[in-house]
């Protein structure tokens, strides 16, 4: 079992981005997220109970939506034994090495968008161009949709990503390719940076990279939480 201080210095509650409050590992071994603080940059603050994590989520987003978008949250307090229980161990370290992955590939003159899918397991299923984004808040999220025309072995076809604050489902001709929980991470073709869904533009030519996520979020308590 890891020591509870290396988790909390190197890890984190889902090991990836993540939309909503609830959608975190300390859900599904029963922590709450609440009492929860929240406070805007103009001085307003509140304190939240809630009698479940989804709750939390409702009340908190539209809390959230009146600061102006934009706030500031303190959650999920937990003792040491729920932490080693409850964390996803190495997510720091593994930022790094994806960073360092990036720097040392372009050093070396190598595959940045190789390099990156060795590091992180994962695989490129798809190459091509942003052909047009759709954006819409709704509900206090960034939603929307990345049109992506293929290129290369899949020059013809389109990929559509839907998003809702990070990417969560590549579709392609009606079939689901890859979704969450599993990443899907869109790298620059060229330099292999990330592409953040709030940096999408027309005409980026992007790769489209799957990415395995951790093994908590394929258990039998995902589905009962």
């Amino acid at each position: 079992m890891p020591d509870v201080y290396s988790v909390g210095l190197d890890g984190d509650t889902m090991g990836r981005a993540f939309p909503e409050i609830q959608m975190v590992t300390a859900t599904l071994v029963g922590v709450s997220a609440t009492p929860i603080a929240m406070s805007d940059d103009k001085g307003n603050s509140a304190i939240l109970s809630t009698v479940s994590n989804l709750w939390t989520e409702t009340f908190a987003r539209g809390i959230a939506v009146n600061m102006g978008a934009s706030a500031y949250i303190a959650s999920y307090a937990m003792t040491g034994k729920q932490l080693r229980e409850a964390a996803i161990p190495g997510t720091m370290t593994l930022i790094e090495r994806i960073g360092t992955t990036i720097r040392l590939a372009h050093r070396d003159k190598k595959d940045p968008i190789a390099a990156v899918a060795d590091v992180t397991n994962g695989f490129p299923f798809w190459t091509g161009k942003i052909s047009d984004v759709i954006r819409r808040t709704e509900g206090g999220f960034a939603r929307g949709t990345a049109l992506i025309e293929g290129s290369g072995e899949n020059a013809g076809r389109r990929l559509t990503i839907d998003f809702q604050n990070e990417f969560l489902i590549a579709r392609a001709e009606g079939e689901a390719l890859v979704t969450v929980p599993d990443l899907i991470t869109l790298l620059d073709a060229e330099t292999g940076e990330p592409i953040t869904t709030e940096s999408l533009r027309y005409e980026f030519r992007v790769v489209a990279l799957a990415i395995p996520c951790a093994r908590r979020w394929r258990t039998e308590e995902v589905w009962q939480s």
